[in-house]
């Protein structure tokens, strides 16, 4: 059930049953069968900062971010060249912030958006001034609180903002930053089934307008926003296999105790979806099955047009994959590994093994690489 209150939004169309995909039934592949790589780019170290752990990534334009998980954010160029880092805005003065939850991109104003607890400050993608300053509709009481971490902006003041797990999760707020207002709020913490997350990109945007959400905890649904954000529905139904995880797993569950994760995580008789990214051709569904976090996988890649699954394990004799999908879009899959992994794990270039000393040659271990893969069907 998707709950919402609007404080003035007209009443939105009805919406159809939602696409269905029975991801039990699929057929086996191999990884080279299904992918190949276009192209591998190079983020070079031209500053005093560096990403360590890239986490979510997202782009404007060509241009790359990558964020850190509550640290910063970086900007490339598509080149790979270093322009922008959101801590040379941290601090205390006018258009600087304090503390970042989270960024979005917004193409409309050709900003990143740092996200703070109360306010969000938008920059120019080099980070040399805030061009904007907008109060949040933050939450924050002696018996709950509400964040926001991530997003996706609509509009140049229009935003669908997601509430942060670890305070009042599972809520979508269709935001307007120039009033500082929330005009609509949702909630799909009836359809959570367990609270294991879906990995790191939330939201995706179609060709169409359409916005794809992909929840923070396990539901069997993708859920979409029209264009214009009036309205949040279930947009794409998923069955499972029979070794998916059954256990309604809460976040209360979880800080009463901290190993049910791994109690979890480590049972090879329990399968559990771990991430799921999607654009308007396919789904990819990562699921783990094992203790081994890098290597006990596989991934589910639907089809949405054919609604034909492939099933693929991260490691076979045609190639590899990274234990971690950053982003998708319509044209690639994308993957940022460091050169020390690339140097144990050739075969994750696929059709361009043969170029990983070239490609190596004067970096460091801890460089990193943006690895795009491209469907091949």
């Amino acid at each position: 059930m998707i709950l919402g209150a609007s404080c003035s939004s007209p009443k939105p169309e009805p919406h159809g049953a939602p696409e269905f995909y029975d991801l039990s039934v699929y057929e086996e592949a191999k990884v080279g069968d299904i992918l190949e790589v276009a192209e591998v780019v190079p983020l070079l170290f031209e500053r005093d900062t560096y990403p360590k752990y890239p986490y979510i990534v997202s782009f404007l334009g060509d241009t790359l971010i990558i964020e850190e998980v509550d640290e910063m954010v970086h900007v490339f160029a598509p080149d790979g060249h270093y322009i922008g880092c959101s801590n040379d805005m941290k601090g205390e003065g006018p258009g600087e912030y304090v503390t970042h939850i989270g960024h979005i991109v917004n193409p409309f104003n050709n900003t990143v958006d740092i996200m703070t607890f109360r306010s969000m400050h938008s920059y120019d993608p080099e980070f040399t001034h805030c061009v904007n300053e907008s109060k949040l509709p933050t939450s924050i009481t002696e018996t709950s609180s509400w964040l926001y971490d991530e997003g996706i902006a609509l509009s140049e003041s229009k935003y669908l903002l997601h509430s942060r797990t670890a305070t009042t999760p599972y809520k979508v707020t269709l935001y307007d930053a120039e009033s500082g207002t929330a005009l609509n709020t949702w909630s799909y913490a009836d359809d959570v089934l367990s609270y294991f997350g879906s990995g790191r990109q939330r939201f995706f945007k179609m060709p169409d307008g359409e916005i794809l959400l992909v929840p923070t905890a396990f539901t069997p649904y993708i859920y979409g926003v029209d264009s214009d954000g009036r309205d949040m529905y279930k947009a794409i139904e998923f069955k499972y296999g029979d070794k998916i995880i059954t256990d309604h797993v809460t976040l209360d569950d979880f800080r009463k105790n901290h190993d049910i994760a791994k109690q979890y995580y480590e049972n090879p008789d329990i399968e559990i979806p771990i991430q799921q990214i999607v654009n308007s051709k396919k789904i990819i569904t990562v699921i783990r099955n094992g203790i081994d976090f890098y290597k006990d996988k596989y991934v589910l890649i639907t089809d949405r047009e054919d609604s034909r699954t492939y099933k693929i394990e991260i490691m076979d004799d045609s190639g590899i994959l990274p234990p971690a999908v950053h982003a998708i879009d319509e044209s690639y899959l994308y993957y940022i590994v460091d050169a020390d992994y690339i140097l144990e794990n050739r075969s994750v270039l696929l059709n361009k093994t043969d170029e990983a000393d070239s490609l190596l040659r004067n970096h460091d271990e801890d460089d990193l690489f943006l690895i795009k893969y491209r469907f091949k069907k």
